[in-house]
């Protein structure tokens, strides 16, 4: 969050400092002082002037000249003013992504996510509806009501509002939701997004593990995935394959697939890594961490995910490969890795 309203600093301080002291030179100079150091960083940092400082000091004059131009008017009229201009910055912001892409970026917050700015349109709402309640007032001369804390209070009132159902919304659905994390080619996170958005052609890279089980008679164990699935159906598929969740390590997400697919409780030290590649499906794109263990003991398989369990011979295997039995995934890990595990 922090990284966020960084690249704001400029702007609300000048909107805090405004709104306290009443007074718009002091509010130009403390915000001028944060912009100064800005500049100073950027040519430090960078040897040049980023483009978001100039989007800053261009926010910057605007509220100045109208926090100059309209200090000593009516309440009603410099609310409608300072409404308006919100709402103006934050239209630019949701037209032009690269704006905000350029300013987050010049504060070290980089992703390749983009930002949700449908969150931004219920708050367009709330500050046109403001505008309204306050020219309303104003052109129907209703000066018995009290102006002051409806231009300056109400506001901030809807807002909170506002905030305290998406706040109560998110929890709720967080709680429900499972999340992956985002990660580059190196491993690197860089964003967090939900099963479904993993699962909808987005491409996200996004870790997971397998763990090829196999017996001290050399066989494989494959599940068969339950045909309720919604992807692959009734296929043959790798003994434990998983999504690591988000803030999870890779050997977490190992001994918590393992756990609740096959009630096989992993010894890390009799876990043999195999290799990591990266697979892509026709819905998603996986970073696939794989992995080897031997285990003779009772299998206690998941019955809500899986239809069935059942050690395999590499014979038996090709067979199902060929008849096109199999998962595309386990097909392809097969095919590339199979001497490493039968």
């Amino acid at each position: 969050m922090k990284n966020i309203i960084k690249p704001f600093l400029p702007v609300i301080i000048f909107i805090i400092v405004d709104y306290f002291f009443k007074t718009p030179l002091i509010s130009i100079v403390t915000s001028s002082l944060f912009i100064t150091y800005e500049i100073i960083y950027s040519l430090i940092k960078y040897k040049r002037l980023d483009t978001s400082i100039l989007i800053d000091i261009a926010f910057i004059g605007i509220l100045s000249f109208f926090s100059f131009a309209f200090a000593n008017s009516d309440k009603l009229i410099k609310g409608i003013i300072n409404d308006s201009l919100i709402f103006a910055i934050l239209f630019i912001f949701v037209i032009n992504k690269k704006i905000i892409k350029s300013i987050m970026k010049n504060y070290g917050f980089t992703t390749r996510i983009d930002p949700d700015f449908r969150l931004l349109y219920p708050i367009f709402f709330i500050i046109a509806a403001h505008i309204a309640i306050l020219t309303y007032i104003y052109f129907n001369h209703m000066v018995n009501l009290p102006t002051s804390f409806i231009s300056e209070y109400l506001l901030y009132i809807m807002f909170g509002i506002y905030l305290i159902i998406l706040i109560g919304i998110k929890f709720i659905i967080h709680k429900n939701t499972e999340y992956f994390d985002i990660i580059d080619e190196n491993c690197k996170v860089i964003g967090r997004v939900s099963r479904s958005v993993c699962h909808n052609k987005t491409f996200h890279l996004h870790p997971v593990v397998h763990v090829h089980v196999v017996n001290s008679q050399g066989q494989l164990l494959l599940q068969k995935r339950s045909l309720k699935k919604d992807i692959q159906p009734g296929k043959w598929d790798t003994s434990v394959g998983g999504h690591i969740s988000s803030g999870e390590t890779v050997e977490q997400g190992v001994l918590r697939e393992s756990a609740e697919e096959l009630g096989i409780k992993i010894d890390l030290k009799e876990l043999k890594f195999l290799r990591k590649y990266i697979f892509k499906s026709e819905i998603e794109r996986e970073y696939v961490f794989s992995f080897l263990y031997k285990y003779d003991s009772k299998i206690k398989f998941q019955r809500d995910e899986i239809d069935a369990v059942r050690y395999f011979s590499r014979e038996e295997i090709a067979v199902l490969v060929v008849n096109g039995e199999t998962t595309e995934n386990f097909k392809y890990e097969f095919q590339v890795i199979g001497d490493m595990i039968v």
